[in-house]
């Protein structure tokens, strides 16, 4: 990885180049603590990167800007009674019960009851983490299971296995033996964001790359695919554990 700089009118902006042997296409990427990233093709040369970023400056400009004016809090949880948490895009009171029985989290109405036992005397708060977390992960597995068996129906493909665990980047993956590995946190997008992701993995089971026929295939499944994958590059920031 890299470190370099553009100036763009009188903002200077500084980014990491990342190159990858298996990347086809350049990709910009702003993360909430305001780091700017471009992952590129091998092969690709600084003025060619710097060209790119230039290009996409006001729009990296519009994304710090965004993410400067969120609150720490906003972005960072405490799991403690009274902070909120999406869950396919609808907002759930955080509630933290004590229990001298097990464990457990389930959603009631408008809150996210999680009970911790009494006998935890460590870290309360990363205890509920896991709790949080590990339900996040089943219901995450459960839609996107339904999801996966109405595309693969419209798409004419077989079921893939797959996995739903925590990622850092990616939202979703196709392996070389088609399984699918999903984001944890798809599941606090709305529906349309997450079908949209379980159906551009599906695609890759029948084309690898994101080549023209690539996408003739995704919007032939989901004709409005576009707009869905563009909310999740702009909210994308708010779903985070």
């Amino acid at each position: 990885m890299e470190t370099d700089c553009i100036q763009f009118g009188t903002t200077t902006i500084q980014y990491e180049l990342i190159r990858s042997r298996r990347r086809k296409n350049a990709t910009i990427t702003v993360l909430p603590d305001r780091t700017v990233q471009i992952a590129v093709p091998q092969d690709t040369n600084r003025d060619q990167a710097q060209s790119l970023m230039i290009k996409k400056a006001p729009w990296v400009i519009k994304k710090i800007d965004m993410f400067q004016c969120i609150s720490p809090e906003v972005a960072s949880k405490e799991y403690v009674s009274g902070e909120t948490f999406l869950y396919l895009g609808r907002q759930y009171r955080l509630k933290i019960l004590k229990t001298k029985s097990e464990s457990s989290a389930k959603l009631v109405g408008k809150y996210l009851y999680v009970s911790v036992p009494e006998s935890v005397r460590s870290d309360k708060s990363e205890y509920a983490k896991k709790l949080v977390y590990e339900w996040y992960r089943t219901h995450a597995a459960e839609k996107i299971k339904e999801v996966i068996n109405f595309y693969c129906k419209r798409s004419n493909l077989p079921v893939p296995a797959f996995v739903v665990k925590n990622q850092l980047k990616r939202w979703g993956s196709c392996t070389a033996k088609n399984q699918l590995i999903f984001n944890t946190r798809i599941a606090m997008a709305p529906v349309s964001q997450l079908e949209y992701v379980v159906a551009h993995e599906l695609c890759h089971m029948r084309f690898r790359d994101h080549s023209p026929k690539f996408w003739s295939m995704l919007k032939s499944v989901m004709p409005e695919y576009e707009k869905r994958k563009e909310a999740l590059k702009n909210d994308g920031w708010k779903y985070e554990f």
